[in-house]
């Protein structure tokens, strides 16, 4: 049976790490379309291109976790989206909160977090892992003798919805990449949540001929996580493959959950960069969660041991992505002081503020046009 489960109002979990645990159940409380339209279909703005990745191996989990502890890692500018509700289960007031794995010594998460139990009525947003190995279109000697392609990579996103411009967007929770220029430098640089002293490990082998993976695991031993998937060699918009929930249909699943456009993540100073990219459109195989063992992964970037949920909404396998394209960083950071963000409770009201915010964006691009004329016309400099 495929993980992406039919669209029912109850759906239960099916697998658990602890013998005699609570099962959670919970109910879709609402449905999104956001179909695939031609920003996701064709890339814009290729002259601010960085980087191109070519990736291998990809495989895109999505999980239920509460909205509190999403929200809680996030900008304020930026809301967890609520899916899900936590149903009560057989007359008991409350699940009880899983307890804390010891991890090995090289793991960076604590071993001992407090949890909050559960609740019934509790609110559950969709958070996905990204695996993949990634190959740079282009690598210098240097970097091939320092930094060898491929780039195991992990990536957590959150599906969040921009409270200034009403559009949905993703929160990159923590990523994880054992290389020096795509781990270590970017870090130093930028101090985004990026974790480059564990490994991801990918073992997996794809037949071309049957079109599907003849075996795919994941681990992260410096975390205890390890997951392992089957292929189900169904594909995600076949007619009987069931609707994801909190997706009035699979396309809309497909642009959320997969192909994301920008990636916002906290940097230096509690501000908000913006990573802009394009990824060419692939069609997923539908996968089945055979073994999973959570670790201290959740618990280290999400601050829950393990999801409320332990099959997932929807696990993918893809055995190539021909191309993504990184854009350079957004200029335009937002600061959780920013006078202007519609999350700042200051003596103007939310529509000046918003007016203000479009006022700067229309000033910009007024002054790159006339540089632009005045450079056409004469060679010039701008007038001041």
């Amino acid at each position: 049976m495929a993980t992406t489960v039919a669209a029912s109002a109850v759906a239960a979990a099916t697998t658990s790490s602890r013998a005699g645990a609570i099962l959670p159940t919970t109910k879709c409380i609402r449905r999104i379309r956001c179909p695939i339209d031609h920003l996701i279909m064709n890339p814009l703005d290729t002259d601010h291109v960085n980087t191109r990745i070519h990736t291998k191996d990809v495989a895109i989990l999505t999980w239920l976790f509460p909205v509190a502890n999403l929200q809680s890692i996030i900008h304020k500018r930026y809301e967890a989206e609520a899916f899900h509700e936590l149903l009560t289960i057989d007359g008991e007031g409350g699940i009880e909160p899983p307890v804390a794995v010891q991890t090995s010594p090289t793991a960076t998460a604590p071993v001992s977090v407090p949890t909050t139990p559960l609740m019934p009525g509790d609110k559950l947003g969709f958070a996905t892992l990204v695996i993949g190995k990634n190959i740079p279109n282009y690598q210098s000697r240097l970097e091939k003798w320092l930094d060898p392609a491929p780039h195991p990579t992990l990536s957590l996103r959150i599906s969040v919805l921009d409270r200034i411009h009403w559009q949905r967007s993703s929160w990159l929770a923590g990523s994880i990449c054992n290389s020096l220029c795509w781990g270590r430098f970017p870090k130093a640089i930028f101090d985004i949540p990026l974790d480059w002293k564990n490994e991801v490990k990918i073992d997996a082998k794809f037949n071309s001929q049957e079109n599907k993976f003849d075996h795919y695991n994941v681990s992260i031993p410096g975390h205890g996580f390890s997951v392992t998937l089957e292929d189900t060699q169904k594909t995600l918009f076949e007619p009987t493959t069931p609707i994801v929930e909190g997706f009035l249909d699979n396309e809309s699943a497909l642009r959320q959950l997969a192909l994301a456009r920008e990636v916002n993540m906290p940097g230096l100073g509690n501000s908000v960069y913006r990573q802009t990219l394009w990824s060419t459109p692939c069609l997923p195989n539908i996968a089945q969660v055979t073994e999973l063992k959570c670790g201290s992964l959740f618990q280290h970037y999400l601050g829950c041991v393990e999801p409320a949920r332990k099959e997932p909404i929807a696990a993918w396998l893809v055995d190539a992505v021909p191309e993504t394209l990184i854009y350079s960083m957004e200029g335009h950071v937002e600061d959780e002081n920013d006078p202007n963000s519609a999350t700042t409770y200051g003596e103007r009201s939310l529509v000046e503020r918003v007016q203000k915010k479009a006022m700067n964006r229309y000033n910009d691009f007024r002054d790159d046009v006339r540089g632009k004329t005045y450079s056409d016309l004469d060679g010039k400099e701008t007038p001041r």
